[in-house]
Protein backbone atom coordinates (compact mmCIF):
# COMPACT_ATOMS: atom_id res chain seq x y z
CA UNK A 1 0.00 0.00 0.00
CA UNK A 2 1.48 3.60 -1.18
CA UNK A 3 1.70 6.42 1.34
CA UNK A 4 -1.61 7.91 1.43
CA UNK A 5 -0.42 10.71 3.81
CA UNK A 6 0.33 13.21 1.59
CA UNK A 7 -2.64 12.84 -0.33
CA UNK A 8 -4.95 13.53 2.56
CA UNK A 9 -7.14 10.19 1.55
CA UNK A 10 -10.18 9.44 3.23
CA UNK A 11 -11.65 6.14 4.21
CA UNK A 12 -14.50 4.55 5.90
CA UNK A 13 -14.42 1.04 7.64
CA UNK A 14 -17.49 -0.30 8.46
CA UNK A 15 -17.42 -2.82 11.67
CA UNK A 16 -14.44 -0.95 12.58
CA UNK A 17 -14.48 -2.28 16.30
CA UNK A 18 -13.14 -5.34 16.14
CA UNK A 19 -11.81 -8.17 13.63
CA UNK A 20 -10.91 -7.55 10.13
CA UNK A 21 -12.18 -3.88 10.08
CA UNK A 22 -10.09 -3.12 13.30
CA UNK A 23 -7.11 -4.43 11.34
CA UNK A 24 -7.52 -2.36 8.22
CA UNK A 25 -8.14 0.73 10.23
CA UNK A 26 -5.02 -0.10 11.67
CA UNK A 27 -3.51 -0.69 8.03
CA UNK A 28 -4.58 2.53 6.56
CA UNK A 29 -4.00 4.41 9.97
CA UNK A 30 -0.13 3.06 9.25
CA UNK A 31 -0.29 4.47 5.82
CA UNK A 32 -1.02 8.02 6.65
CA UNK A 33 -5.01 7.64 5.73
CA UNK A 34 -7.81 9.89 7.92
CA UNK A 35 -9.85 7.24 8.85
CA UNK A 36 -13.29 6.92 9.87
CA UNK A 37 -13.84 4.22 11.96
CA UNK A 38 -17.90 3.23 11.02
CA UNK A 39 -19.30 1.19 14.09
CA UNK A 40 -22.66 0.78 15.69
CA UNK A 41 -21.46 0.61 19.63
CA UNK A 42 -19.33 3.97 20.38
CA UNK A 43 -18.00 2.85 23.13
CA UNK A 44 -16.69 0.07 21.08
CA UNK A 45 -15.43 2.30 18.27
CA UNK A 46 -13.37 4.64 20.76
CA UNK A 47 -11.63 1.66 22.33
CA UNK A 48 -10.59 0.73 18.62
CA UNK A 49 -9.65 3.95 18.56
CA UNK A 50 -7.54 4.00 21.46
CA UNK A 51 -5.93 0.75 20.30
CA UNK A 52 -5.10 2.17 16.94
CA UNK A 53 -3.51 5.34 18.88
CA UNK A 54 -1.57 3.33 20.81
CA UNK A 55 0.21 1.75 17.61
CA UNK A 56 -0.17 4.90 15.85
CA UNK A 57 0.37 7.81 17.52
CA UNK A 58 -0.72 10.67 15.89
CA UNK A 59 -3.36 9.00 13.27
CA UNK A 60 -6.01 10.94 12.07
CA UNK A 61 -9.06 8.86 13.60
CA UNK A 62 -13.00 9.97 13.34
CA UNK A 63 -15.88 7.72 14.57
CA UNK A 64 -19.29 7.68 13.21
CA UNK A 65 -21.93 5.73 14.72
CA UNK A 66 -24.09 3.15 11.88
CA UNK A 67 -26.22 0.99 12.77
CA UNK A 68 -26.20 -1.48 9.58
CA UNK A 69 -29.86 -3.01 11.01
CA UNK A 70 -31.48 0.20 10.48
CA UNK A 71 -31.58 2.15 6.88
CA UNK A 72 -32.03 5.34 8.60
CA UNK A 73 -28.63 4.95 10.40
CA UNK A 74 -27.09 3.78 7.28
CA UNK A 75 -28.20 7.33 5.64
CA UNK A 76 -27.86 9.60 8.25
CA UNK A 77 -24.22 8.19 8.70
CA UNK A 78 -23.74 8.58 5.69
CA UNK A 79 -24.94 12.32 5.38
CA UNK A 80 -22.85 13.23 8.66
CA UNK A 81 -19.74 11.66 6.95
CA UNK A 82 -20.38 14.13 4.11
CA UNK A 83 -20.39 17.14 5.57
CA UNK A 84 -17.49 16.24 6.92
CA UNK A 85 -15.52 15.53 4.00
CA UNK A 86 -15.94 16.49 0.49
CA UNK A 87 -14.40 13.14 -0.76
CA UNK A 88 -14.05 10.17 -0.12
CA UNK A 89 -11.05 7.85 -1.14
CA UNK A 90 -11.71 4.42 0.18
CA UNK A 91 -15.06 2.95 1.29
CA UNK A 92 -14.36 -0.63 3.27
CA UNK A 93 -17.79 -2.25 3.53
CA UNK A 94 -16.90 -4.92 6.01
CA UNK A 95 -19.20 -5.61 8.72
CA UNK A 96 -21.06 -8.50 8.84
CA UNK A 97 -23.03 -11.21 10.47
CA UNK A 98 -23.02 -14.42 10.10
CA UNK A 99 -25.63 -17.37 11.42
CA UNK A 100 -27.93 -15.08 13.31
CA UNK A 101 -31.53 -16.43 14.51
CA UNK A 102 -34.11 -15.53 12.12
CA UNK A 103 -35.00 -12.19 12.53
CA UNK A 104 -36.00 -8.99 10.51
CA UNK A 105 -34.56 -5.48 10.28
CA UNK A 106 -36.86 -2.58 11.57
CA UNK A 107 -36.79 -2.01 7.72
CA UNK A 108 -38.17 -5.84 7.35
CA UNK A 109 -36.19 -7.59 5.59
CA UNK A 110 -33.98 -10.75 6.90
CA UNK A 111 -31.49 -9.69 9.65
CA UNK A 112 -28.29 -11.25 7.84
CA UNK A 113 -29.62 -10.44 4.39
CA UNK A 114 -30.65 -6.60 5.39
CA UNK A 115 -26.94 -6.08 7.09
CA UNK A 116 -24.85 -7.87 5.05
CA UNK A 117 -25.66 -6.96 1.74
CA UNK A 118 -28.83 -4.25 1.69
CA UNK A 119 -27.29 -1.81 4.06
CA UNK A 120 -23.76 -1.91 2.46
CA UNK A 121 -25.25 -1.28 -0.60
CA UNK A 122 -27.27 1.44 0.47
CA UNK A 123 -24.32 2.96 2.18
CA UNK A 124 -22.72 2.97 -1.14
CA UNK A 125 -25.52 5.06 -2.72
CA UNK A 126 -25.58 7.05 -0.22
CA UNK A 127 -22.15 7.61 -0.66
CA UNK A 128 -21.41 7.84 -4.11
CA UNK A 129 -21.33 11.82 -4.86
CA UNK A 130 -18.27 11.89 -2.24
CA UNK A 131 -16.75 8.87 -3.51
CA UNK A 132 -16.74 10.27 -7.35
CA UNK A 133 -15.50 13.30 -6.05
CA UNK A 134 -12.16 11.57 -5.24
CA UNK A 135 -9.28 11.21 -7.96
CA UNK A 136 -9.56 7.94 -7.54
CA UNK A 137 -11.93 6.29 -5.06
CA UNK A 138 -11.99 3.07 -4.23
CA UNK A 139 -14.92 0.34 -2.62
CA UNK A 140 -14.15 -2.56 -0.96
CA UNK A 141 -16.45 -5.46 0.28
CA UNK A 142 -15.86 -7.98 2.13
CA UNK A 143 -17.04 -11.08 1.98
CA UNK A 144 -16.86 -14.69 3.37
CA UNK A 145 -16.16 -17.76 1.43
CA UNK A 146 -19.45 -19.36 3.23
CA UNK A 147 -21.29 -16.75 0.75
CA UNK A 148 -20.79 -19.33 -2.17
CA UNK A 149 -22.51 -22.10 -0.07
CA UNK A 150 -25.60 -20.26 0.39
CA UNK A 151 -29.05 -19.31 -1.47
CA UNK A 152 -31.20 -17.16 -1.22
CA UNK A 153 -34.66 -17.55 -1.38
CA UNK A 154 -37.09 -14.41 -1.63
CA UNK A 155 -39.89 -16.58 -1.19
CA UNK A 156 -41.35 -16.19 -4.52
CA UNK A 157 -43.99 -18.83 -5.07
CA UNK A 158 -44.07 -19.53 -8.76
Amino acid sequence: MPDLSPHNRVALVTGANGGLGRWCSLGLARRGSVVVLGCRSLQRGQEAIDWIHQRVPGAELELLQIDLARLSSVRAAADELMERHPTLDTLVNNAGVMMLPRAMTEDGFEQQFGINYLAHYALTAHLFPVLMASDSPRVVSVASLVANQGRIELGLRI
